[in-house]
């Protein structure tokens, strides 16, 4: 998963340079002097906080090793509350194993085939290509909307297909293989959440 999105956002969105001396603008969605968010209900926020963390560290390991930390802290909370064990949304491919050889394969490759400033590259195209180049969202706002819909509805036990990230990956295709013309519609920000979900800060509006 980590390597398609590198792949699709990099192709859907231009690079943006900025001044040497204009501070990155991926701080308004991560700052490594503060670390890491808990996790979160929107996901347009929590592939922005991807995006800005492969600009500030140009390698997907620092962030892979905050989402497990974060699956490993909330089951611990389920367990110690319920006193079983949870339903784990942790893909199962992503075992501590796999990131350790991982991070240990990107070290290795990365003077020889340059992927620090790849990565750095593919997360400023990641956060062009949520946010678009006015700041004000894009269409993959929408679809990650939609799939957040579809998350929360299967967690409340409502019956839903198509609420897991192979679903949300075919989305993304579909949008980039689309032959209709780009949308012109804008997108603007929501005033609050829904009461029934926690929606994204934008939207994509007529």
């Amino acid at each position: 998963m980590p390597f398609l999105f590198l792949w699709f956002f990099s192709i859907v969105s231009p690079i943006r340079t900025q001044g040497t001396d204009a501070a990155p603008e991926y701080l308004q969605s991560f700052d490594p002097a503060k670390g890491f968010k808990p996790a979160q209900r929107d996901l347009t926020e929590v592939f922005l906080q991807l995006a800005g963390s492969l600009e500030a560290y140009g390698s997907p390991e620092p962030y892979l090793r905050h989402v497990a930390s974060e699956h490993a802290r909330i089951e611990a909370l389920y367990r110690q509350k319920f006193g079983k064990d949870p339903k784990s949304y942790r893909p199962a491919y992503m075992t501590d194993e796999y990131i350790d050889r991982l991070a240990a394969n990107w070290k290795l490759l990365a003077p020889k085939l340059g992927l620090e400033p790849f990565a750095k590259n593919v997360g400023n195209a990641m956060r062009d290509a949520i946010l678009g180049t006015r700041g004000t969202g894009t269409i993959i706002v929408d679809i990650f909307n939609r799939h957040q819909t579809r998350v929360f509805d299967q967690m409340a036990g409502k019956a839903n297909q198509g609420a897991d990230f192979e679903a949300l990956r075919l989305d993304l295709v579909n949008a980039l293989n689309s032959t209709k013309p780009p949308s012109t519609r804008k997108a603007t920000r929501w005033p609050a959440a829904t009461p029934s979900h926690s929606r994204s800060g934008f939207t994509a509006a007529p």
